[in-house]
């Protein structure tokens, strides 16, 4: 079936605010509107009149006031392509790996340039971006930084992204275009040194000087309004993202789905990610990206969590491999300032690690957690995304939304320490329990009784050989 349709909007900014519970949302994206409303229950592709894909018509989840909304919007083939071609190149391996994403770790707002100047943009650069981009006129805020990132240490929300290393950006296109350009840097070039950046800098800051022409943007509908045709099928099902999150604070567990498209700061990153040790080393008030330190020297798991991007990249030497970015910004200062941001690696794996304690569902904070933009400082790599109801965890309020600082006064950085801290706990002992919520930012302490008969302790892994999962009983179930 088909059925045609007019493009009203080819370049819709997406806005879509976090949930009651983290969960994947589309961020970073400019969506096909459409002048007919299909309603959520169609799925299929927009093709132009000579049946060329333009756009998946894809279905979207936002939270208002509590609420569950679904509504649909077409995804510029643009989008999605480049990736189609990377698994599509990857189809002969026997073990399909999954791309690494860089990101940068911020997430972004399309800000009209009128309103921008009323903020205090200089009248230059309102000119600058409105003749680079004169179909959108607008200028890219910072809306918010993923928790203990280069870009947190550096960017402020408010700040508005004038250009990057020497190219003015004016849509998430144009960020996502100054992100491949510094990762394929290193391949082309050995390396990402800051004199080579900046020469690459003044040269682009050259080229951008010259009068910019009308851009047309690659892959969508076309300026002003084109007829499309919608080939409608039977609605799968499939909303894109999955809520690996419970409701806490004595409600049921909420299952949800975000949008269809990238992850924040990364624009191009799907899916959430499970994040190491939240310390803040001092390398990263430089900018530079954190040293995340793995587990208890098992080397076996940590060569496994380094596979599968579950966790950022492990020591410094890693971390410096990766590629910065040169940012032109204009803060809350009102002053025009440039400033080195290094990018980080997300991987669309997702969590691959979980650990069921006392019944609640433990892991570290995957990257809807982090997007929060809050982790409690020395803490936070033991996150409550669950709990179940008749469990220790329900009685007592190990209620989701929680990060664990401490058991019995020991810390516990990340899931490895807190298994070492309850190892020595036998059924119906009593632990003393430190949380951190991470909305609140409020610490609390519970004693929590062991239930080992019930709710044993065990692990859940990601084995990404055979792209299954595996568990592991670690203590308590029969024979106690």
């Amino acid at each position: 079936m088909q059925r045609a349709s007019v493009v009203t909007n080819a370049n819709a900014a997406l806005t879509i605010p976090s949930a009651e519970v983290p969960r994947f949302r589309a961020v970073h994206e400019e969506v096909i509107r459409l002048d007919h409303d299909f309603g959520a229950s169609f799925s299929g592709v927009l093709t132009d009149d000579a049946g060329r894909v333009r756009a998946l018509w894809g279905s979207y989840a936002e939270q208002v006031d509590k609420e569950e909304r679904e509504w649909c919007a077409g995804l510029p083939t643009h989008v999605f392509a480049p990736w189609v071609e990377k698994l599509a190149a990857l189809d002969t391996t026997p073990v399909l790996a999954t791309p690494p994403v860089r990101t940068l770790d911020a997430e972004l707002e399309a800000v009209l340039l009128s309103k921008a100047a009323q903020f205090g943009l200089p009248g230059a650069w309102v000119s600058r971006l409105d003749a680079l981009d004169p179909e959108r006129r607008q200028v890219l805020r910072v809306r918010s930084c993923v928790a203990d990132s280069p870009a947190a240490a550096l960017l402020s929300g408010g700040d508005m992204i004038l250009q990057i290393d020497g190219r003015p950006v004016t849509c998430f296109g144009d960020v996502d275009a100054a992100i491949q350009r510094a990762c394929e840097a290193p391949a082309a070039g050995g390396g990402c040194g800051e004199g080579e950046a900046e020469e690459a800098a003044s040269a682009e800051a050259g080229a951008a000087a010259a009068p910019p022409a009308k851009r047309r943007r690659g892959g969508g509908q076309g300026q002003g309004q084109q007829p499309t045709k919608q080939r409608q099928g039977r609605r799968r099902g499939k909303r894109q993202g999955d809520d690996e999150d419970a409701k806490g604070e004595g409600q049921g567990e909420r299952q949800g789905s975000g949008g269809m498209g990238g992850g924040m700061g990364g624009l191009e990153a799907n899916g959430v990610q499970e994040g190491g040790s939240s310390k803040r080393p001092p390398e990263q008030q430089q900018g530079t990206a954190p040293v995340i330190k793995g587990g208890a020297g098992q080397q076996q798991q940590q060569q496994q969590q380094d596979e599968q991007g579950g966790q950022r990249q492990g020591g410094v030497e890693a971390a410096r491999q990766l590629p910065e970015v040169m940012l032109t910004v204009f803060d809350k200062s009102r002053a025009v300032r440039d400033v080195r941001v290094r990018l980080q690696e997300e991987c669309g794996m997702g969590t691959s690690r979980l650990v069921h304690w006392a019944g609640a569902q433990l892991q570290a904070p995957h990257r809807a957690v982090r997007e929060l933009g809050f982790l409690p400082p020395g803490g936070g790599g033991v996150y409550i995304s669950r709990w179940h109801h008749g469990s220790p965890a329900h009685r007592y309020g190990l209620y989701a939304l929680h990060a664990i600082l401490e058991v019995n006064g020991r810390p516990t950085p990340d899931l490895d320490a807190f298994l070492a801290a309850v190892e020595g706990l036998g059924d119906g002992d009593f632990a003393r329990v430190c949380l951190c919520h991470l909305e609140t930012t409020q610490r609390k302490v519970l004693s929590v009784r062991v239930d080992l008969r019930y709710f044993p302790t065990w692990e859940l892994r990601l084995d990404l050989g055979t792209a299954t999962w595996r568990r592991t009983l670690i203590s308590g179930g029969q024979g106690h």
